[in-house]
């Protein structure tokens, strides 16, 4: 008799129907449900997952993201839909080592006092249905977090900042969460990945798993519908800083996640603004250019040299097919 499943993902869409099938060939397990949440405009995405005919793979329809509030609405609704004891969010431009999550689900099963498990992020291109080398983050400070708990944890997340979102949680915990940042008037996406992080933290602990588990595209396709969106509900962070209309949500999240590690609420209000502040006054500029875009300033105004490098580079860069790719990092 096989064991009944122990996590599910959910997938919420916003269009980009382009990734939606490739999503589902490379990152379904029959171990794993699925839960889709489509916000968007249009209806492909839809014909997609009813194609599938899988049973381990539900479909929501909502009506449209326009605003931060209906994305977290989304994703609430559908916490609220989870029957196993954990779940995780994914972007449907990106990759999951499902082998890598098995064992992360296997750490957490050993050890029910803590409340998820994150590990390494990976980052690729993808062009022409060819991929790029993974690279992999640098995460030595996080490596800490399995070992601290309370405001401590906190100040090791903003002391070079770590999102949770992608992790695997405990669906009560992650539910808890969302209600919390719908409840605080949170608006605004990024003060909500923020917030996500940190008050998973501030509810217990949370298990550092060493490995690279989610691999997120780089340069993914905007729909049309999308761009627009992304001017309304995906501002800007330095706009929580500056701009008063998210103090309200902030200052409510700050006193919520101050009960929760139990310090006063100025020392959170503090610790997170300085983090916000500073975050943005060393955010690298335009002209921090890598080594190679350097090499094709040099080159830009010699256009048969021009193009030989750029072939080169090309053919270097997105060394993968889907394939390839799935077998070099994903296995």
């Amino acid at each position: 008799m096989n064991n009944p499943p122990r996590l599910t993902i959910i997938l919420p869409l916003y269009d980009r129907y382009h990734y939606t099938r490739r999503w589902f060939e490379v990152n379904f397990d029959p171990e794993f449900l699925y839960i889709v949440c489509d916000g968007g405009v249009e209806s492909y995405d839809e014909s997609i997952i009813s194609s599938l005919e899988n049973p381990n793979i539900t479909y929501l329809r909502f009506p449209p993201d326009r605003i931060g509030r209906d994305f977290l609405r989304k994703i609430l609704a559908s916490i609220a839909l989870v029957k196993t004891p954990y779940l995780m969010l994914a972007d449907n431009d990106d990759f999951l080592s499902l082998r890598r999550i098995k064992q992360m689900i296997e750490e957490l099963d050993k050890n029910p006092s803590f409340n998820g498990i994150h590990g390494k992020i990976g980052a690729f291109d993808e062009l022409n249905n060819r991929y790029s080398e993974v690279l992999v983050e640098s995460a030595r400070t996080t490596e800490r977090i399995s070992n601290v708990t309370g405001i401590e944890a906190i100040e090791l997340c903003l002391n070079g900042y770590r999102y949770f979102y992608y992790g695997i949680v405990k669906t009560s915990v992650q539910h808890h969460i969302y209600s919390t940042l719908l409840s605080a008037g949170c608006n605004n996406l990024y003060q909500a990945e923020i917030f996500q992080t940190l008050l998973l933290l501030g509810q217990g602990k949370v298990l550092w798993f060493p490995h690279a588990f989610y691999f997120r595209q780089k340069n993914p396709i905007f729909s049309g519908a999308q761009s627009d969106i992304l001017k309304g509900c995906r501002s800007p962070r330095f706009d929580f800083v500056l701009d008063k209309s998210y103090e309200t949500a902030f200052d409510n999240l700050c006193r919520r996640l101050a009960v929760l590690v139990r310090v006063d609420s100025n020392i959170i209000y503090d610790k997170i603004r300085l983090f916000l502040i500073k975050s943005n006054i060393t955010r690298p500029s335009a002209e921090d250019f890598s080594v190679r875009s350097s090499l094709f300033l040099f080159f830009r105004k010699f256009s048969i040299l021009k193009k030989i490098v750029r072939l080169i580079w090309l053919r270097l860069h997105y060394r993968y097919d889907l394939v390839g790719f799935k077998t070099r990092f994903l296995h």
